[in-house]
């Protein structure tokens, strides 16, 4: 039963690194559920999505948790885990360096996602706590696009999702750096107003959304 959810509008806002392994498959659920839902996607940084979920342009949103300070009308929740690594190229010179380590990092060329990104934090905090000062990426964006076609150069690492490269280091186009420190986990969060009244149609988008959550964290 639908209950009333078999029409509606829903706006959902995210990070580029859900696209795949969320949206995708709970997209494709709702099209069978429910094929006359409409989904309006807003994709951006972290606290673009935050705000977007604050002044009501989205009715939800899922982002990398950045520990920023909430209002009380904010309400998150923990829904996944998703892998984030530093990346380049095979050809890169840091692969042909021996006893690689963080150290010779510093001195690289980077491009970034732009700021207001849960990759920052981790990018600053993985310099500070092995007592150095983080470089200065040479590039930042706001484009997945140009960010995999600058690392594809060969001159540029990167922090990012590991899943967004997955087709790329499948075709051996990128590797993650052999060092076990430059790999973590960063938690991916439900954003939502506490005085939001969903209606059914976000309600089973949301459900479905969860249900693939789980699966991932399973």
């Amino acid at each position: 039963m639908l209950n009333g959810a078999a029409a509606g509008f829903v706006r959902i806002g995210l990070v580029p690194s859900v696209i795949n392994t969320l949206l995708r498959p709970t997209l494709a659920a709702i099209g069978q559920r429910a094929p006359e839902i409409q989904v309006q996607v807003v994709e951006g940084a972290g606290d673009e999505m935050l705000g977007a979920v604050a002044n009501g342009r989205v009715d939800f949103a899922i982002i990398g948790s950045i520990n920023p300070d909430f209002t009380s009308d904010i309400i998150v929740s923990p829904i996944c885990e998703e892998e984030v690594c530093v990346l380049a190229h095979p050809d890169h010179p840091v692969f042909r360096r021996r006893n690689l380590l963080l150290s010779d990092l510093t001195g690289q060329r980077w491009i970034l996602p732009e700021k207001g990104n849960a990759i920052w934090v981790g990018f600053d905090a993985l310099f500070r706590r092995n007592g150095l000062n983080p470089p200065t990426p040479a590039v930042t964006t706001n484009s997945v696009h140009t960010l995999k076609s600058m690392v594809h150069s060969g001159q540029y690492l990167t922090m990012m999702t590991r899943v967004i490269f997955a087709l790329e280091e499948e075709n051996n186009l990128v590797r993650p750096l052999p060092l076990p420190e430059t790999s973590w986990k960063r938690e991916i969060v439900l954003v939502r107003r506490s005085h939001h009244q969903a209606m059914p149609a976000e309600k089973l988008v949301l459900s479905e959304l969860m249900r693939h959550a789980r699966a991932l964290a399973c």
